[in-house]
């Protein structure tokens, strides 16, 4: 790792830990540029993440959901669920047909619904794998 990286990750840290206003902005500029994350940074964040841990110099980064605070439902993760439930039937050798057909019927939903939160994950997962 280049110096120069090395020292744009500490900057990026210590914007967050410089100040009694911290700025994560630097820190998710870094995570976004690409440049290998030192060991060091990777432990702090893990710290800051861990919800059982202590945080990390008395920080500790909460993560919330602003789809259950808008709607009081989390609609994304009934997606979720729909799609993983389809993916394990195929992957226990199930028609996809009939996987569609069973879970319209236990859903409530239409075949298209189905089709449509299993595209939507996997563009999600291809995305999290560095895909476009």
């Amino acid at each position: 790792m280049a110096d120069d990286d090395e020292d744009a990750w500490l900057s990026a840290g210590g914007a967050i830990f410089g100040s009694s206003e911290p700025d994560i902005r630097p820190l998710v500029a870094m995570l976004r540029s690409g440049k290998p994350v030192p060991p060091g940074i990777a432990d702090m964040l893990a710290e800051l993440i861990d919800p059982e841990g202590d945080g990390y110099l008395y920080f500790k980064l909460n993560l919330e959901n602003r789809e259950t605070q808008r709607n009081n439902v989390s609609k994304d993760l009934e997606k979720l669920g729909v799609a993983s439930e389809y993916e394990r039937r195929l992957s226990e050798g199930q028609r996809a047909e009939s996987a569609v057909y069973e879970m319209t019927e236990k859903k409530s939903i239409k075949e298209r619904t189905v089709f449509n939160y299993v595209t939507t994950q996997r563009r999600f997962f291809n995305w999290l794998r560095g895909g476009k």
